[in-house]
């Protein structure tokens, strides 16, 4: 599946263990490894499971997901990323930087430490974390 460009029917048709494989594959073809190791966990779970894709959580409307801080996975066009709602920047994003200020010094609100620069998404649907799952 990997050699051609999909279409989004084929992308649908997909179960999902073939959508891990095809990201896997592709986490190897480029040697992008960030993701590489969770891909792997996540396929030898489904190989060790009993599951099937219809015990398998379904992806849900961006209306019912977590607003608590809570992460998830966020379908962003054919890819699956890791998320949260983050209060302060009122968006949900996949990750952000943190200033803390030395010893002593304060903004100017008191406070010693800044969230800035935040990895903001737009998902179309979410799904659960697996249970178990680290944060």
């Amino acid at each position: 599946m990997s050699g051609h460009t999909m279409s989004d029917d084929e992308w649908n048709a997909m179960t999902d263990q073939q959508w891990l494989q095809h990201r896997l594959d592709r986490c190897t073809a480029c040697g992008w490894t960030a993701n590489k190791e969770r891909y792997e966990r996540i396929l030898a779970a489904f190989s060790t499971s009993s599951a099937t894709d219809a015990d398998l959580p379904a992806w849900r409307p961006m209306a019912t997901a977590p607003r608590d801080g809570s992460p998830f996975w966020g379908k962003v066009g054919s890819d699956a990323i890791r998320m949260l709602w983050h209060d302060e920047f009122k968006a949900f994003v996949s990750s952000w930087n943190q200033m803390q200020m030395h010893n002593g010094w304060t903004f100017d609100d008191g406070s010693t430490v800044r969230n800035h620069s935040p990895v903001k998404h737009e998902p179309e649907a979410w799904m659960p974390m697996p249970e178990g799952s680290k944060p």
